[in-house]
């Protein structure tokens, strides 16, 4: 068998690195987009009148920007977006800050307390911020196989039946998703939103 000339092993060196190059090129490209669509998920808190740059007004947006991402069964009509928040003072002041807002296709966002947690008919989304899980239970009963987005923070959210889940790693949020549970309620989620989620879960 001849050995390959060195002039061509000194080019197959080439291409090999041009296109290791070109691989890390595409990964750095591809962390960026990343990284600057995350940026545009989450927006900042400053971009919301009067908002204080608190955690719950950080997570507010980000459930703004999760409905931009999310088809309805039926769309919200002329009564706009209702979210239902459960949770203490803190999390409704946060929550406030979006109130008036727009969350895509004209529809205005109006912000509601969840005081029965066994009462989500007229919510389109539902954020629980609460730590018990017999009102968690409450909530997963009645949004069960409806069109409500579930939006929580408590851990094994998603396992319980909910949606997105929040997840607080080292200073950052991470979404976690499961995309069966929204499957299940009717509800689409973007695929550009799905590429910067955790999938939890069975996607089928």
């Amino acid at each position: 068998m001849t050995s390959p000339a060195p002039r061509d092993l000194a080019a197959g060196s080439t291409l090999a690195a041009a296109g290791s190059l070109n691989a890390q090129r595409a990964g750095r490209r591809w962390r960026l987009a990343r990284t600057l669509c995350v940026a545009l998920l989450l927006l900042s808190a400053s971009s919301v009148q009067g908002a204080s740059r608190d955690e719950y007004t950080v997570k507010a947006v980000m459930v703004l920007n999760i409905a931009k991402f999310t088809s309805w069964p039926e769309p919200a009509g002329n009564d706009g977006l209702q979210i239902c928040v459960f949770g203490d003072d803190e999390v409704q002041r946060g929550f406030q800050q979006i109130a008036g807002q727009e969350a895509g296709a004209g529809r205005e966002v109006h912000i509601s307390k969840l005081n029965n947690p066994g009462e989500t008919s007229a919510c389109h989304i539902v954020f629980y911020g609460g730590k018990d899980r017999r009102d968690l239970s409450r909530v997963m009963t009645a949004t069960v196989d409806e069109a409500i987005l579930t939006i929580g923070e408590m851990k094994g959210f998603t396992r319980y039946g909910g949606i997105f889940n929040m997840v607080r790693k080292d200073s950052k949020v991470q979404l976690d998703l499961n995309v069966r549970n929204a499957r299940r309620s009717g509800l689409t989620i973007s695929s550009r939103l799905q590429k910067l989620c955790n999938i939890v879960g069975d996607r089928d």
